[in-house]
């Protein structure tokens, strides 16, 4: 019985922690370029769907295998601050999401 109390009471808060941190998304979206010709270009999107802010996100490379010995690396830069998705957030002026751009390095 005690075992299964602090068992339930370790999941409580687990849970508890879960509910307040940023949980971020990553996918691809269609943006317009605002520079003439305004062409349309794929970029990936960073979104925090969680209930907390995300500060100070680093982003790993990431290594695409695309032939027998032939690979790509993408490396993305630094966010200092991503507000989390919420229509109720209480600072609108801030970016609730991050375009990923690659950088060269």
């Amino acid at each position: 019985m005690q075992q299964a109390v602090a068992t339930q009471s370790r999941e409580l808060v687990n849970q508890q922690r879960l509910s307040i941190l940023p949980n971020l998304s990553v996918g691809f979206t269609k943006q317009q370029n605002p520079i003439p010709p305004h062409e349309i270009f794929e970029c990936l999107e960073l979104r925090n769907i969680g209930n907390g802010p995300a500060v100070n996100i680093e982003v790993n490379p990431i290594r695409v295998n695309y032939a027998d010995n032939a690979f790509a690396r993408i490396r993305f830069g630094n966010f200092l601050y991503l507000e989390p998705n919420k229509e109720n957030s209480p600072i609108k002026s801030s970016r609730t999401f991050a375009f990923l751009s690659t950088t060269k390095r």
